[in-house]
């Protein structure tokens, strides 16, 4: 990032800044739950299989879905 600004590529430095702005939110989390949420959706599949849960409800899959 820093060669593009030294460069005078200010865009490509803008959208590189904004990534690692969002990847590295996730040290803001406690690790419980960042841990927590990589084993349900990433790990053992929860939410694609219908199965993740908050609290006591059951986490309907189709309201999340992405727009067509």
């Amino acid at each position: 990032m820093y060669e593009h600004l030294v460069e005078g590529r200010t865009e490509e430095a803008r959208a590189i800044q904004q990534f690692y702005d969002e990847y590295l939110a996730v040290n803001d989390l406690p690790a419980e739950f960042y841990l927590g949420t990589v084993d349900k959706v990433f790990q053992t599949f929860a939410l694609p299989q219908g199965r993740l849960r908050w609290g006591y409800r059951t986490v309907r899959r189709r309201q999340y879905a992405a727009p067509r």
